[in-house]
């Protein structure tokens, strides 16, 4: 019995700890503050690049992308800060100052168009609940069935009616908060999957042309800012989709950066 409940200590002990376990190293912030730094002295240029760097070594963090993309913004890269602000909505979709600029930098982009940000069912539950990484949630995951087993375990085994009575109720909740943890993460995996195959448009003007390749007629043009659906790669073309399913096109794969990285094989 007392195996059972050391295993019920440790599996509680590891939940209330995931957050310190996957904290970003001082060296991160030591970096992210110099980039915020170089930021509020107005030398935005120097600062994106900082902000950039540190989200290529894997700093995924929704106030770096959202300071890149105030950056670039006051840089006038409208194209880049559209993307910028939208890794940022990816990991804390109900911000309301990141919602409120991504608005506002979409109104100046010259393509308007109607853009709907809902994931789905699933992804819009996953948003209204308090943001986890990835890892986090595993982590989360693991901890809870743990405690369930344990839970369990100490209810069948042991004789003591509050015991027992102690170790259902935790059993119960657990049960609950793991269900709730699988739901957030299959909505964090549609909010990727609705992430997966969107570009947005980074050059000035870009000729969209009806086949891969410049020897194709002209169908239309975008501008930077513009938010598509990438359909198909094929070597140094993409196909995208504007606004709808058909208004689509061929551009230079220089001329976007997807949302996601390697969002179509």
């Amino acid at each position: 019995m007392k195996h059972v409940f050391a295993t019920l200590l440790a599996a509680l002990l590891l939940l209330g700890t995931i957050s310190i376990a996957t904290a970003d190293a001082p060296g991160d912030l030591e970096a992210f503050a110099a980039a915020n730094g170089l930021y509020d002295d107005g030398n935005f240029a120097e600062a994106a690049r900082s902000y950039e760097r540190l989200a290529a070594l894997g700093y995924d963090d929704a106030t770096l992308y959202y300071n890149l993309g105030n950056a670039y913004h006051k840089q006038g890269d409208i194209g880049r800060a559209i993307l910028s602000y939208l890794r940022a909505k990816r990991l804390e979709p109900r911000d309301d100052d990141l919602n409120a600029n991504l608005s506002f930098v979409r109104g100046q982009t010259e393509d308007l168009m109607e853009i709907s940000d809902s994931p789905g069912a699933l992804g819009d539950l996953a948003s209204t609940l308090p943001t986890m990484s990835a890892n986090e949630l595993a982590a989360l995951a693991l901890a809870l069935w743990i405690i369930v087993m344990a839970g369990l375990a100490t209810a069948l085994l042991t004789g003591a009616s509050r015991i027992k009575s102690i170790a259902v109720c935790t059993t119960i909740g657990a049960v609950v908060l793991l269900a709730l943890t699988g739901l957030t993460m299959a909505g964090r995996s549609q909010i990727d999957d609705a992430l997966a195959s969107k570009a947005v448009i980074l050059d000035e003007l870009v000729q969209v042309h009806s086949g891969p390749g410049v020897q194709y007629p002209t169908e239309f043009e975008v501008h930077a800012g513009a938010e598509t659906d990438l359909l198909e790669v094929r070597g140094a073309w993409a196909r995208i989709a504007i606004a709808s399913p058909d208004l689509q096109g061929w551009v230079a794969n220089t001329t976007f950066e997807a949302v996601l990285p390697s969002p179509i094989p």
